[in-house]
């Protein structure tokens, strides 16, 4: 079976001619410098903090979650975070909204979180000097 034809190029969009990269007129920007620094400070601090560093493992998974939503709200499935959540731990309660299964939207944000699940075991514990064998 022939494979379809490639799409016609998109004037203006793709790579640009030598490798440049595109961003980097965005950091001309007036204030964009500083807030890009301001970003990195913020968490470098946070990597440094206590409690971060004790419960590094509830901040991963919080994060993973987070991670999750914005990713499935970029693919067009916008979840509350508290919904997704709740689904995210089996939920299945009439007070807790509709099943995973009965909302194409939600599946989409819960099929995120195992993905960010799926890939858990293969990150390091932090500390760690050596990162888990890849399957």
């Amino acid at each position: 079976m022939p494979s379809a034809p490639a799409p016609a190029p998109v004037p203006g969009v793709g790579a640009p001619a030598g490798g440049a990269d595109p961003l980097a007129p965005l950091v001309a920007l007036p204030g964009v410098a500083a807030a890009v620094e301001d970003a990195r400070a913020a968490c470098e601090a946070l990597r440094w903090h206590e409690a971060y560093r004790r419960r590094w493992a509830e901040v991963r998974a919080e994060t993973a979650l987070r991670s999750a939503a914005a990713s499935a709200a970029v693919d067009g499935a916008r979840v509350p975070l508290e919904t997704l959540r709740r689904a995210a731990l089996g939920a299945t309660d009439p007070g807790s909204g509709p099943a995973p299964s009965a909302d194409p939207v939600l599946a989409q944000a819960v099929g995120a979180v195992r993905a960010a699940a799926a890939t858990a075991p293969f990150l390091p514990d932090l500390g760690a000097r050596s990162a888990p064998a890849l399957p």
